[in-house]
Parts: structure tokens; C-alpha cells; sequence
């Protein structure tokens, strides 16, 4: 179960929040991030990074740490397509005069890809085995990286090969990723996608 640190709730009932900072002026309109999620990047268990993080903040990235081409899990693979992340399932308890505490949220990342090549069609039907022998991280049209230093611990994986019944229609794998987040965390860690502008 994924647990961030970064956002820290308190951990009593005697415990105040302190709320982070605002932008000053909230009369002042700017235009948010694209949220489509575009990148997913798989790192198997003692693969390769892409991404260092040890500088502190945004992390940069290491070009060498991903390659498709390894069959050894050795570096991370990194896919292009559609996606986006539903609402989580939350867990509720219900505790003493009416007290109410979200004790787990369950998030889905549901990204599809166009198969264009058997290995594209291989890499989903594995996903169909439910491995969770990886962390993950996604990157969105609005150049950010999500996932924070160590990636994002699957519950599950799947993936979904669609055949349409339309003249047009064109093979597609919808590839299917649940994570849960314990206690009062949420979503994870978003930086800077160092590999957005390459």
C-alpha cells in the first residue's frame, strides 16, 4: 500500500492542520495543466530509474534508464496513449458521534495504447496476469510527472485488448492499474515531467 509523506495529516484528534500556501491574488486567472495522462512509465523491481530525484524537487531525468528494447527487466519501459485517473474508492470508518475518517483510497489508471506491433499486443496480454512486480509513474499533456521519488505500488494490473465492430475501428489496449493509499494520504506526488520535453 502507497503511503506519501510529503503531506503529513495529523495524527490525533488534538492535532491541528496547518494549511500549505496560496496563491496570493485568487482574483487573478490563470489556466491550469492539461490533465490527460499521455506517459506511463513501468519500472520493474530493480530496474533503472528514469527519473533522479536527488537534487531535491523536480527531478531530472536519465535517458539511459528506459528502454523497450530489455527483455531482462533491467530499465523502464515507457508507453504513449490516452489516459486518466477516476475518482478513488473510498474507504469510510465510522467512529464515535458520527466522526467520519477515510481510512483507504483505492485510485484507477485506466490508459489505453493502439496496438500497432505484436510486441505492443504481447506487453497488454502480460498485464492480464495481474503482476504487481513493479512501481509506476504517469505523466500528463500538462508536463507533469506524478508518482513522486519511488513510483506508484500497483494492487492490481490488467489490461483489456479491444477488436471494434466498425469499418473504421483499429485494435486498442485499454491498460488497466489500481493502487491503494492507507489512512488520511491521497494523491500522489506531482513534479515536473523532466521527460516531457524530450
Amino acid at each position: 500500500m502507497n503511503e506519501w509523506t510529503d503531506i503529513s495529516c495529523p495524527s490525533g484528534c488534538d492535532e491541528t492542520m496547518l494549511f500549505g500556501v496560496l496563491v496570493e491574488d485568487q482574483n487573478c486567472v490563470t489556466v491550469p495543466n492539461l490533465s490527460q495522462v499521455s506517459d506511463l512509465y513501468i519500472r520493474p523491481v530493480g530496474a533503472v530509474s528514469p527519473f533522479d530525484f536527488s537534487g531535491g524537487g523536480d527531478p531530472t531525468l536519465i535517458p539511459s534508464g528506459i528502454d523497450n528494447t530489455d527483455t531482462a527487466n533491467a530499465f523502464t519501459k515507457w508507453l504513449v496513449g490516452i489516459g486518466g485517473v477516476a475518482e478513488p474508492e473510498e474507504t469510510p470508518y465510522n467512529g464515535p458521534k458520527n466522526s467520519i475518517a477515510i481510512i483507504k483510497r483505492v485510485y484507477t489508471l485506466d490508459f489505453q495504447i493502439d496496438v500497432t506491433n505484436a510486441n505492443h499486443r504481447d506487453f497488454a496480454r502480460q498485464l492480464q496476469c495481474n503482476p504487481k512486480n513493479f512501481t509506476f509513474w504517469f505523466g500528463t499533456l500538462g508536463g507533469q510527472l506524478f508518482g513522486g521519488e519511488d513510483g506508484i505500488t500497483p494492487a492490481s494490473s490488467n489490461a483489456i485488448l479491444s477488436l471494434g465492430n466498425g469499418n473504421g475501428d483499429y485494435e486498442l489496449a485499454r491498460i488497466i492499474l489500481r493502487w491503494e493509499v492507507k489512512g488520511g494520504y491521497g494523491d500522489p506526488p506531482r513534479n515536473v515531467n523532466p521527460h516531457a520535453s524530450v
